[in-house]
């Protein structure tokens, strides 16, 4: 009996992945610089695993016009290399008289970090809340059982 409530505890930990990271959603464009241009439009959304929030201010200079971009969402985890490959993805769907500087981007892994102008920091923990529960309650087990 103690082997199979050790064995199902053990198998919950190996298949929850915890909940899903939310990001804050927003992509608004406009005339002058705007650090808070996604200011009370938008909506927190669930992401896919695997990502990170993102928010971006860059630059779109069509040679006559000068627009400033805002771009808030969840983005693919790229070993730190998130905002790189976010920008050249911006830069490489414009056309050729187009030019793009970015002019901040951050990353930040807690729910809707990416709301706020300037991000925290936030860190993605690698430990699983639930694994310590589960070690505390085999260790409760073993002493209420012996």
């Amino acid at each position: 009996m103690i082997k199979t409530i050790i064995a199902i505890l053990l198998l919950l930990i190996c298949v929850n992945k915890g909940t899903a990271l939310t990001c804050y959603s927003c992509n608004v464009s406009t005339s002058e610089q705007d650090e808070d241009a996604c200011k009370g439009i938008g909506n927190p959304r669930p992401c896919a695993p695997n990502s990170v929030c993102l928010s971006a201010l860059y630059e779109l200079n069509t040679g006559t016009v000068k627009t400033f971009m805002t771009m808030k969402t969840c983005y693919p985890i790229m070993n730190g290399e998130e905002c790189t490959n976010f920008v050249k993805t911006q830069k490489n769907m414009l056309v050729s008289t187009a030019s793009l500087t970015s002019n901040s981007c951050k990353t930040c892994e807690t729910d809707d970090c990416n709301r706020r102008t300037t991000l925290s920091s936030g860190s993605r923990s690698v430990f699983n809340p639930l694994f310590l529960i589960s070690i505390l309650g085999l260790f409760v087990l073993k002493i209420i059982l012996s």
